[in-house]
């Protein structure tokens, strides 16, 4: 662009050096990503304990089971990157794309192999920039605009303020970070049908959508760390006891709160984190109301500037919570 722009003006100079990046510049590119995974689940049951653990059912064979399911997605996606100012300038980055994911999902049984495609489109684009060394920021936007997930969009969010207050090191921060998400997603095909030996259902589910909001204080030279979060759910997906699957009708609210101080004396560390948790549906969205996370250690150089080793203790604890259901078939 700056090249067009000199022999337009002559009194505008090109620079060609490719290592300067305060030009306005474009870079065009393509990727792809192809994943492939899969499980399989085998059993053999003959007793009463193990038909009850199923609540008796068994849609195919009724002493074993041989589910083999899995999903291949490859994702093929162009873009465009602009930088339109200078690299540390408040809009930094530009950046916008096309894709295409292919999704297939098959069941391998011999008795009853299944193949299920997907295909969508979709668009995105995102954005970062600064503003001197106190403001920092980045967003980006996906949205399915076709196909099986046609309406699915995801935004995400990050912002920063960054102060140095502290006159005996005028370079140690203070940083107010804060982070948003929302998101609209089509359930996943698995979560809509099923056709296993204990497991079966096909299921009409509406969009779930999920909007997060968290900010955090963090002020490395008091060795300090303080954040708070909200996140609201609409038509959250869930396993019940039994192992089916289930979309909950309310609108839950989970809130958290965490807090970090470490302490240092001499080559002793005593790292300390807390965290507290709210459900307002704890039923179907089951987290403990508080954890901690203890990390009590020596710290020393084993050579000086080149490597260091800590050697201590790394403790792990929360109250008593109503964990989700848990089954290997599933």
């Amino acid at each position: 662009i700056n090249r067009i722009k000199a022999r337009r003006d002559s009194t505008f100079t090109y620079d060609s050096d490719s290592l300067n990046r305060d030009i306005t510049s474009a870079f065009i590119g393509h990727s792809s990503e192809y994943t492939t995974y899969s499980r399989k689940y085998t059993d053999r049951i003959t007793d009463q304990t193990g038909r009850d653990f199923y609540n008796n059912v068994f849609n195919f064979d009724p002493t074993s089971s041989n589910d083999s399911l899995g999903i291949r997605r490859l994702d093929n996606k162009v873009f465009l990157r602009l930088q339109p100012w200078a690299s540390d300038g408040i809009i930094s980055k530009l950046d916008v794309g096309m894709g295409d994911r292919l999704e297939t999902y098959f069941d391998s049984t011999s008795l009853r192999p299944t193949r299920h495609r997907e295909n969508s489109v979709y668009a995105y684009a995102g954005a970062q920039g600064q503003l001197r060394r106190n403001f920092f920021w980045d967003a980006g936007a996906e949205l399915f605009l076709l196909g099986a997930k046609a309406g699915d969009f995801n935004i995400d969010a990050n912002a920063s303020l960054v102060f140095y207050p502290f006159r005996r090191a005028r370079k140690s921060p203070l940083s107010l970070d804060f982070h948003f998400n929302s998101s609209l997603k089509e359930p996943t095909y698995y979560q809509k049908v099923m056709n296993t030996n204990h497991f079966k259902w096909e299921n009409d589910f509406s969009k779930s959508s999920r909007t997060t909001i968290r900010s955090s204080l963090n002020i490395p030279r008091w060795k300090l760390e303080a954040g708070a979060g909200y996140a609201l759910l609409t038509g959250h997906l869930y396993y019940g006891d039994d192992g089916f699957i289930a979309q909950s009708p309310e609108v839950i609210s989970v809130l958290n709160a965490s807090l970090r101080k470490e302490f240092v004396l001499g080559p002793l560390h005593l790292d300390n984190r807390f965290l507290l948790q709210y459900s307002s549906a704890p039923e179907i969205v089951p987290v403990p109301t508080l954890a901690a996370n203890l990390r009590y250690y020596v710290q020393f150089n084993v050579k000086k500037n080149i490597m260091q080793m800590q050697l201590g203790v790394d403790a792990l604890w929360n109250s008593s919570w109503y964990s989700p259901a848990w089954n290997p078939a599933l």
